[in-house]
């Protein structure tokens, strides 16, 4: 017993949106609005698509006011100091930023943000003395940095003095040192160890 399933799975189309189902959904919700129901929305908007699908691709794509491109470096800088208090509650972030969706910024974080955030941390994390040893005698790292980062100590002791000069860090303060731990080990319960 469950709940009933939203639409027929056999008859809905699923994939990349087109050019002209984005036109009929968008003309559609702008001549009627959603009125409240996002399953029945599809059929009366001749579109073999879900109503969830639909919904989605109004949420976070279709909107007029949502904002389309690169984010600017203020925006990865609220980003950065909201992530460093709060964690990863995307659309509370999203309040703070007009225009941007709470998938937009959580894709953004995961393909941009955390990657520069962990770049800055390998550089800056020291090393236990048998890996500063190792990589001393082979004149260069055993293991790629990314690695390092993620195999790093849970409290990974940061140098300070070339935090603030990174644009993306700059002016976090206190927090750069809790953004880059966060960003580092969100994705692990506990530290991998070598073996």
């Amino acid at each position: 017993m469950g709940r009933a399933p939203c639409c027929d799975k056999a008859n809905v189309k699923k994939g990349p949106w087109s050019p002209e189902e984005d036109k009929k959904l968008k003309d559609f919700i702008e001549k009627y609005g959603t009125g409240g129901n996002w399953i029945a929305l599809p059929q009366k908007a001749g579109l073999r698509r879900c109503g969830k699908s639909c919904r989605l691709r109004w949420l976070n794509y279709l909107r007029p006011n949502i904002k389309h491109g690169a984010f600017s470096d203020e925006e990865d800088r609220i980003i950065c100091s909201l992530f460093a208090r709060i964690g990863s509650r995307w659309s509370i972030i999203a309040t703070q930023l007009p225009g941007r969706t709470d998938n937009d910024i959580k894709n953004h974080w995961n393909t941009k943000l955390k990657k520069k955030l962990l770049g800055v941390a390998a550089c800056q994390i020291k090393l236990p003395p048998q890996q500063q040893a190792r990589e001393q005698q082979h004149q260069q790292p055993a293991f790629p940095p990314s690695f390092l980062a993620r195999v790093a100590p849970a409290t990974p002791q940061l140098s300070s003095c070339t935090l603030p000069q990174n644009p993306l860090v700059h002016g976090l303060g206190e927090f750069s040192a809790t953004l880059i731990s966060s960003a580092l080990f969100s994705t692990h319960n506990k530290p991998i160890t070598i073996q």
